[in-house]
């Protein structure tokens, strides 16, 4: 039994002649081991620790309390709302010796202060640079004095990764302080989890509450991605855990880092994943790739020659099976340089160069907190743009106002509408709304009563709020 178990380990295990020192006499030499790859990077690896001041709303035992009509009396009284402190943990990963850092956005937002602490045990605090929501990541700085230089990791190709090769994860779960595990990659380019956005690498390594935001690396201790999210009907690690790439994350640290915010690449044509009867239709050879249905006049896609009923097949020598993937291969590219497509056009494949240009920033002043005696009071709205569109997966060209922002607190005196981010408002009382301008107009009219028209991801809804 001992001499299979030490030929298993030895067929998964090898020794460099070259770099050791001394070939092993026998097979109870070789130790199978990737603690040089952990102690290379466990110092860059920070735990994080996060306090959120929340209002909590306090019952009460009265039943008035949650009657509509006095409701504006009780939210008058003290005690009705009390703040507490939510504290949540989390990992990141330094990766510059200016003492940047990655984390991941959720482990970060809101937080009203933030604690770090080393790997030799020191606390110091740090500051968030920018984050890119959309793949829930953050750069963070730490504060660091005289110029000090601290340990940082090194980024590794994730685009040179494959399935089986060992996987190590390193951070802080549960609070318990910098812990280890071990497991292979078992799939990459998962799209089905997570932001439509992402592509992730799936592993198998334990990923736990508190891991978030630490290094996935590999056995020659590279990051080759920040592990983020789990799949998990207990809480605990049940072997699917997902990190964001790190050629994605390089990506986005450099961007903030240099320019302090996001450069985001705009394609500007949407489309729809190519079913089995669509690739008859068009005599493809196999199901693959997405349909182009729209797009935006003048955008990187429109001046790349590609038209309405082409199917986008690569781009930048990755495949493309369905949107998602499209969305998660575009977020990964450079711009104003130019990059190989390929798309299947009247029966054949064509080669194209998309020139992908810098996708501009939302506009604060096309964003208002509506305020009145009308069901949207409170609720923040912004003009629909390339970016938010982009954002809120609405289509490349698409108009209108969108909510960004519900309000915390219940408007009891309209029914307690829920309208969620990402709902674009389309009439009020049988007024078009296309701008700021024309919701405001619709909501000043006085009226007791409000028919709203608004669009939920590819449904429409009709209702009526009664004061």
């Amino acid at each position: 039994m001992r001499k299979f178990i030490l030929i298993f380990i030895l067929g998964i295990f090898c020794v460099n002649a070259a770099e050791a020192q001394s070939s092993p006499k026998s097979m109870y030499q070789v130790k199978a081991t990737f603690s040089g790859a952990v102690k290379k990077v466990s110092p860059a690896v920070v735990n994080i620790f996060t306090e959120t001041r929340v209002q909590k709303r306090i019952q009460s035992r009265s039943p008035f309390f949650n009657d509509p009509f006095f409701s504006d009396f009780f939210a008058q009284q003290p005690g009705r709302m009390k703040e507490r402190v939510e504290r949540s943990l989390g990992s990141g990963v330094v990766v510059s010796p200016d003492g940047y850092f990655v984390t991941n956005y959720h482990v970060v937002k809101d937080a009203d202060a933030v604690k770090v602490v080393m790997h030799d045990g020191r606390e110091l605090p740090a500051k968030l640079i920018n984050a890119e929501a959309r793949q829930d990541l953050a750069v963070m700085q730490l504060q660091l004095e005289n110029n000090e230089k601290i340990p940082y990791a090194n980024f590794g190709d994730s685009d040179s990764i494959e399935v089986g090769d060992v996987a190590l994860a390193i951070g802080n779960p549960f609070g318990f302080g910098q812990s280890v595990s071990m497991g292979i990659i078992s799939a990459l380019g998962r799209t089905n989890i997570g932001s439509p956005y992402g592509a992730y690498i799936q592993t198998d390594a334990a990923i736990n509450p508190g891991n978030s935001g630490g290094a996935l690396i590999d056995s020659t201790g590279k990051v080759i991605g920040i592990n983020t999210l789990i799949y998990s009907k207990t809480g605990g690690s049940q072997g699917l855990g997902f990190a964001v790439p790190s050629n994605v994350v390089k990506l986005i640290f450099e961007s903030i880092k240099n320019t302090g915010k996001v450069v985001r690449p705009w394609f500007g044509a949407t489309g729809q994943d190519v079913t089995k009867n669509l690739a008859e239709t068009l005599n493809m050879p196999h199901r693959q790739g997405v349909l182009v249905n729209e797009i935006t006049p003048n955008s990187p896609a429109a001046k790349s020659g590609i038209r309405m009923g082409d199917v986008i097949l690569e781009i930048g020598g990755r495949e493309i099976s369905t949107v998602r993937t499209l969305l998660a291969q575009i977020t990964t590219l450079p711009i104003n340089q130019p990059i190989p497509a390929k798309v299947w056009r009247e029966g054949r494949a064509k080669q194209l160069k998309i020139m992908f240009e810098e996708l501009l920033e939302r506009k604060p002043s096309a964003r208002k907190t509506l305020k009145g005696s009308h069901p949207l009071n409170g609720y923040t709205v912004e003009e629909l743009s390339p970016a938010l569109n982009s954002e809120i997966e609405q289509d490349a060209d698409a108009k209108g106002v969108a909510v960004i922002e519900a309000p915390k607190r219940a408007n009891f005196n309209y029914g307690n509408l829920a309208l969620r981010r990402g709902d674009i408002v389309q009439e009020i009382n049988g007024k078009k709304i296309d701008s700021l301008e024309s919701i405001e107009k619709a909501l000043s009219s006085p009226s007791r009563s409000f028919q709203l028209v608004y669009k939920r991801g590819k449904g429409v809804y009709r209702m009526r709020i009664q004061r």
